[in-house]
């Protein structure tokens, strides 16, 4: 008799042909997850995708209350999670998409989780700075990400765009071409880059 199936990249048999699945190695996975968040707010947990209508409390608190430490332990590579708080007895999911977590992975970077902003996020009213050098004012417009103003220990990258208004104001546009940009450019804080 000729065996059939398929097996993962290190050789461990998931399934026959016959659409049996057959025993692997059970490798658990631990990984930590830190959520920061202002303290006196209400009690953060997480939920995931191992049970999304479960509570996951947290481990370990900072002493001054604005971080929280979690632990996940799975049998998979990677781990889809989402923040949540309970305030008033009520349940409020973080905004934007799941986070991923890889269990096999490096320490994880911090989230900073938002849970009552636009998911949008803003642009500030105009700036306008003096040059002494070119003896004008300079205009600008900055845009603060979603949560800005919620979760105030977060911290944001930079990124200068010279004649941005092209891009997100175009009635405001320097030169003849607009160069606007059908897509909405957003920055990834969990990747480091910017995004459309």
């Amino acid at each position: 008799m000729i065996a059939l199936g398929f097996s993962d990249r290190v050789g461990r048999t998931l399934c026959d042909f016959s659409g049996k699945m057959t025993q692997i190695n059970k490798d658990n996975f631990k990984r930590t997850i830190r959520v920061c968040y202002p303290a006196g707010t209400g009690t953060l947990v997480i939920r995931t995708q191992l049970d999304w209508g479960r509570d996951v409390n947290p481990v370990a608190m900072s002493s001054d209350g604005n971080t929280a430490t979690f632990e996940i332990e799975a049998q998979q590579r990677f781990v889809h999670f989402k923040p949540c708080l309970i305030k008033n007895g009520s349940m409020h999911w973080a905004g934007g998409p799941d986070n991923l977590l890889l269990m096999t992975g490096e320490e994880a970077r911090p989230v900073y989780p938002y849970f009552f902003s636009d998911s949008r996020g803003r642009f500030s009213p105009i700036v306008q700075i003096e040059s002494a050098i070119l003896r004008r004012n300079h205009r600008l417009r900055i845009y603060l990400p979603p949560g800005y103003d919620e979760n105030t220990i977060a911290r944001y990258p930079l990124a200068y765009m010279q004649d941005g208004q092209n891009l997100f104001f175009p009635r405001r546009h320097f030169g003849t071409n607009t160069g606007r940009s059908t897509k909405p450019v957003r920055f990834c804080g969990r990747c480091g880059q910017l995004k459309t």
